[in-house]
């Protein structure tokens, strides 16, 4: 009798490795928003992101607005991302998308558009009234003034108040009525030059800022005075210095 030895064979499946280069190597990214609101108001931070596949290594990325246009070509982060940070403007509303890409400019490869994500931006809540008391025309060094913040009068919610100037920003919590006064003791730098200030609210669950007020002016002896105060403060700090110099070394 004739004995047939079956050998079994281990077939190997042909795998053919795709360079990243190929036309249609690239899947579509995944875009999403943070944070993710139903509704933004002006001048929220909004934050896009953009993600390529987890298997995937991109280059950079494209942002593209309601319109398909381009508004943004970006290297990919450490993390293989892109992101589009910007705060809410009215003219932000609309769809965007974003795409990967990778290689160089003659031979780049792009992949399909991700998913869209829409934005809506309603206004933000009516800026407050500012005024300052005394309203002099020039104020001297320890001079005494009150910035006067005040939100409409139909305002709700209302949890704080912000001061903004040249060189400084001060928080008050909203303690009664629409009004804030900051009283403050012109000594410095930072306490001349122009001011504004907003109000917070709580509004859909969050607090929102509103639009800031007109601008008032405190206005310094000059400019003899603004260069002393500077100098005065390097010298203090310059004095100081030597002298925690002399205690610790001799």
């Amino acid at each position: 009798m004739e004995v047939i030895l079956l050998v079994p064979m281990l077939v190997f499946p042909h795998v053919v490795l795709q360079p990243a280069s190929s036309a249609g190597a690239l899947q579509p990214p995944k875009l999403s928003v943070q944070p993710n609101y139903p509704e933004y108001f002006e001048g929220e931070r909004v934050v896009l992101i953009c993600s390529a596949s987890p298997n995937e290594t991109v280059e950079g990325y494209r942002f593209f607005n309601q319109d398909g246009q381009q508004i943004l070509k970006m290297a990919a982060d450490p993390y293989q991302k892109g992101r589009l940070d910007f705060r809410a403007e009215a003219n932000n509303t609309g769809n965007y998308s974003c795409g990967s890409w990778m290689g160089k400019a003659d031979t780049e490869v792009t992949s399909a558009r991700s998913n869209s994500i829409s934005l809506q931006v309603k206004e933000a809540p009516e800026a407050p009234a500012l005024s300052l008391n005394p309203n002099l025309i020039k104020d001297n060094l320890g001079n005494s003034v009150s910035l006067v913040c005040s939100a409409p009068p139909e305002t709700k919610n209302l949890k704080e108040f912000q001061f903004y100037g040249d060189r400084i920003s001060v928080t008050a919590v909203a303690s009664y009525g629409n009004t804030y006064i900051y009283n403050m003791s012109i000594m410095k730098l930072k306490n001349v030059g122009l001011f504004r200030c907003g109000y917070i609210v709580h509004l859909s669950g969050r607090k929102v800022i509103s639009k800031k007020s007109n601008p008032v002016t405190v206005v310094g002896p000059g400019t003899r005075w603004e260069r002393m105060l500077a100098i005065g403060g390097s010298f203090f700090t310059i004095n100081s210095f030597i002298f925690l110099i002399s205690h610790y070394c001799f």
